[in-house]
């Protein structure tokens, strides 16, 4: 599974001199040690819209349980211009950490920020694909974070919360004469849009009414064309899933076999032949969700 490593470091002194009290870890005194964040993206993952780069202005929240609660600070993720794969986590607004004063806390982190959401319930809706860094849930957590004698980094590693689905559709016999540039595209029925996810645990509940939804077309050619949609997490034996493809005036509906499991952190590829007759399924794998792979790596066909 592809890991975000975001490391706690040392913020400034100053910022000592502009934090309010009500969101602080510790009482009001010289001696808090404030933190902030620095992300660095590794292994070309394809968690944001344009590959490993953050894009400006993310919102990630953070919640910590022991010595003192804090819900919900937002951090916001500045980019670096020289390299845009890592990004400084610095406070949004006036929401700042610090080290508690005695005992220790728990840290747990999501992606993306929601106002509303609760340690127990972030709400997830899957049904608009357009932009993927908005709706890619990712979430992390440390325990045990006491005030250190000398700051230094703390890990935090984010994973994947939800699925992937990647389609490699490419034009076969009988339609030679069409044109995937001028118009093809893939609609996803019979799985659920909208889940509560509880941060606490990382458990998902209240499932939402199936609907189908719109792929993302992430590229496309004369003859073949690259699809993704990010899934809410289903286990096996579930029934009426489907994929329907529409090229030009002609329709074809593929259906998802029951047996197939949609786990967290699982990209499944899958590349297809459109002809005149049909669907073929030409190979598909479940690589772990750390590069965008199109199915160059095969395993038996699904029956």
């Amino acid at each position: 599974m592809k890991q975000i490593t975001f490391l706690i470091s040392c913020f400034s002194f100053l910022i000592l001199f502009t934090s309010c009290e009500k969101e602080s870890l510790l009482p009001a005194n010289d001696d808090r040690v404030p933190v902030t964040f620095t992300s660095n993206i590794t292994a070309a993952p394809q968690t944001r819209t344009d590959g490993n780069n953050w894009v400006g202005n993310d919102l990630v929240g953070i919640f910590t349980r022991g010595y003192k609660d804090v819900d919900n600070f937002r951090y916001i993720v500045k980019a670096r211009e020289d390299h845009n794969e890592i990004g400084d986590l610095q406070p949004a607004g006036t929401d700042t950490l610090f080290y508690p004063q005695s005992g220790t806390v728990d840290i747990i982190a999501y992606y993306p920020y929601n106002s509303s959401t609760t340690l127990g319930v972030h709400t997830v809706d899957v049904s608009v694909q357009t932009n993927p860094g908005a709706i890619d849930l990712l979430r992390a957590d440390t325990t045990g974070v006491g005030k250190p004698s000398s700051p230094t980094p703390i890990p935090l590693r984010f994973k994947h919360r939800l699925s992937k689905l990647t389609l490699t559709v490419k034009r076969g016999a009988g339609l030679t004469d069409v044109d995937f540039t001028s118009g093809i595209t893939a609609k996803i029925g019979g799985m659920p849009t909208t889940v509560q996810f509880d941060l606490s645990d990382g458990t998902f509940s209240n499932h939402g009414i199936s609907s189908s939804f719109d792929m993302l077309v992430k590229d496309k050619t004369i003859s073949e064309a690259l699809f993704e949609a990010i899934l809410i997490p289903q286990g096996a034996n579930v029934s009426g899933r489907s994929v329907i493809f529409t090229v030009n005036s002609m329709t074809y509906f593929w259906a998802i076999d029951d047996t197939v499991a949609f786990a967290q952190g699982d990209n499944h590829n899958y590349t297809l032949t459109l002809n005149g007759t049909g669907i073929t399924i030409e190979s598909n794998s479940i690589t772990k969700w750390t590069t965008n792979n199109h199915g160059s790596q095969t395993a038996p066909e699904l029956p």
